[in-house]
């Protein structure tokens, strides 16, 4: 069968196989629906516009969901059954379970089956929109008489663990939202524990405001997955028409890059909710129709106004949401939450180009001139930019990587917030995180990110050598990294022009030419404050005069590591003296060998220099 480049080109006819074609029809009806639907939803947006779908639009929804059978979106309906009898198998794990602990507590046989725990699912799979491998969300709720780690946490985790389909079992007790993670029947599972104030839990179980009375956050929480899909799934006019948009959008956003709740994009549930509002605006549209409508209402929307499905009961906290976040697309069940409350400033603006580049294309699309592949074409972020930051995060075995990748990533944001900072005093212009892992060349347990960056157009009356201190940014992350950092875990930070690249991180191995970006014309250089400069020429005085010596003299070099068949470890006390990146010409890998450093010079002279020790004092920020 052709490749979706080959059948998806521009002013091209998508092509299926016998296959396909089949599948097509059987789900044609379940991906579009032109019923106008009219009906008045209680707390839901009022719409825009109610026209019924034209033969237009109808006829570019069914291109569409033919592209979206080609990029292989759709599970079929045997995987789907294999789905369904795995949460069976699952659900008769947790049954076992939860009789066992009923039995220890002294609950009557015949009362022990509405004691127990139950299984709901939350997340793509219970909105309909997963594909082929997804995971699935569950949440394990319990009655009162459970204990969430000597139960949940220790002794399932025994019953899973001793279970010949469950593969890299990882519980983690101590996040915000309790969870075990874990590989079931080759299908990632992610189990949240919830624990609600009352000795039995019937099947039809209502979890409303008033069922949720006195139970921990923790637990509230994890609840709030379930109970924010089923709203969501109450909210929306077409349900047909709002899972292929869904389905579309969530696809978009993962080719182009914005979609990682942890790396300060939308996740999941934003990118939901962002649909579902479209779909009130919208009840009568096809999803041909609603994914320009999403492009178009977002690329101009003010983003200090929060985003909601429903209204809120506390209209206070619509001042709080403008004053606290970036981004405010706000939870439809009380209490509501922010989702997109991780948002940053230079995420914000990825997000705004993104939508506008949306929009044009979809314009493209709505007059018959592009092609839906056009839209969904992935991020050439690897092109676009002349200088990159890579993180790597890597450890000695399997069982530390699994751990400490899922806890040094989560914590990137916090670098990237840093980094936004030094845009004020230094000549960093553009910060674009891109919520990616690639594969690093150096051992198997190990991953990187990459971090894009611009410079300011340069000043007339500027030298030619610019510098770029990142020591407070890098010594922040690895204070965040402190509480789970040890002996056979680690990151370490590098700058890369993109020439030096590694051939692996490309599509197929094969490096294609930059894309130039045009610069905005508006541009115009701030005015640095006189206290920023001085406060910043009082940390330049206090730092070691060998360093600062080199900043001034040394053009070109490369810090290699003596021993380079050891991956190195990075000590953070080290980081905050010594993390310049040079913008012109040069490579820097930070490693840490007894703290001795090789320069390589332009002119082939090596010297060695001893960092010194004694980090400066910096202000303490809150743990996040």
């Amino acid at each position: 069968m052709n490749s979706p480049s080959q059948l998806l080109g521009k002013n091209t006819k998508i092509n299926l196989s016998d296959s396909q074609k089949q599948f097509y029809k059987k789900i044609v009806n379940e991906t579009i629906s032109t019923e106008v639907i009219l009906i008045k939803i209680d707390g839901a947006q009022s719409p825009l516009n109610q026209d019924p779908p034209t033969k237009v639009e109808v006829s570019q929804s069914k291109t569409l969901v033919k592209y979206l059978i080609v990029q292989n979106l759709f599970e079929s309906e045997e995987e789907s059954a294999r789905r369904e009898s795995i949460l069976g198998s699952l659900n008769k794990i947790i049954h076992q379970w939860s009789l066992q602990v009923c039995t220890e507590a002294g609950i009557p046989e015949n009362e022990q089956r509405d004691s127990g725990a139950k299984i709901y699912t939350f997340g793509s799979y219970r909105l309909g929109v997963h594909g082929p491998g997804t995971d699935i969300d569950t949440l394990c709720v319990v009655p009162k008489h459970f204990d969430a780690k000597k139960d949940f946490f220790e002794k399932l985790c025994r019953i899973l663990q001793s279970h010949p389909e469950v593969e890299e079992l990882q519980p983690v007790p101590e996040a915000t939202v309790p969870i075990i993670k874990m590989v079931f029947c080759k299908i990632q599972f992610d189990l949240l524990f919830a624990q609600l104030r009352c000795s039995t839990i019937e099947d039809n179980i209502n979890l409303s405001d008033e069922a949720l009375k006195d139970i921990s956050k923790e637990s509230l929480l994890s609840l709030n997955g379930c109970r924010v899909t089923d709203t969501i799934l109450q909210l929306v006019p077409n349900k047909i028409n709002f899972r292929t948009t869904l389905r579309s959008i969530k696809f978009w956003a993962k080719r182009r890059g914005v979609y990682a709740n942890a790396l300060g994009y939308p996740g999941g549930v934003s990118w939901a909710l962002l649909t579902a509002f479209i779909c009130q605006l919208y009840p009568t549209a096809v999803p041909s129709k609603l994914i320009l409508k999403f492009f178009t209402v977002y690329k101009m929307w003010p983003w200090s106004k929060p985003v909601q499905i429903c209204k809120s009961e506390n209209p206070n906290t619509y001042e709080d949401w403008q004053k606290s976040y970036k981004m405010a697309v706000i939870t439809p069940v009380q209490p509501t939450f922010n989702s997109t409350r991780s948002i940053l400033s230079s995420t914000l603006e990825i997000l705004k180009e993104e939508f506008k580049r949306g929009y044009r294309i979809c314009q493209k699309i709505d007059k018959n001139t592009a092609e839906w592949d056009l839209l969904f074409e992935k991020s050439k972020f690897l092109q676009l930019y002349k200088y990159y930051i890579r993180v790597e995060i890597f450890a000695d075995n399997e069982n530390d990587f699994r751990s400490w990748s899922g806890f040094a990533e989560a914590k990137l944001y916090i670098f990237c917030r840093t980094l936004e900072t030094l845009t004020m005093t230094t000549d960093l212009e553009k910060i674009h995180l891109y919520p990616v892992n690639f594969p690093s060349d150096k051992t198997n347990f190990a991953t990187c990110f990459y971090i894009a960056f611009t410079l300011k157009p340069r000043n007339t009356s500027q030298q030619s050598k610019r510098m770029i201190d990142l020591s407070t940014a890098v010594a922040k992350y690895h204070e965040k990294l402190a509480p789970q950092k040890k002996p056979t875990v680690g990151v370490a930070c590098s700058f890369l022009k993109r020439s030096e690249l590694p051939d692996s991180i490309f599509e197929g191995g094969k490096r294609l030419p930059r894309v130039v970006q045009r610069r905005n014309p508006n541009f115009v250089k701030p005015t640095p404050n006189k206290q920023i400069n001085n406060n910043n020429n009082n940390n330049n005085n206090s730092n070691n005069n060998n360093i600062q010596n080199l900043k001034r003299t040394v053009e070109n070099y490369t810090i290699i590591n003596s021993n380079r068949n050891k991956l190195a470890r990075v000590d953070s006390s080290n980081l905050i003296n010594f993390d310049l990146i040079q913008t012109r010409n040069s490579t820097e890998e930070i490693l840490n060998d007894e703290n001795q450093f090789n320069i390589d010079i332009k002119n082939k002279k090596k010297i060695q220099v001893k960092l010194n020790q004694q980090s400066n004092n910096t202000n303490q920020e809150t743990n996040d």
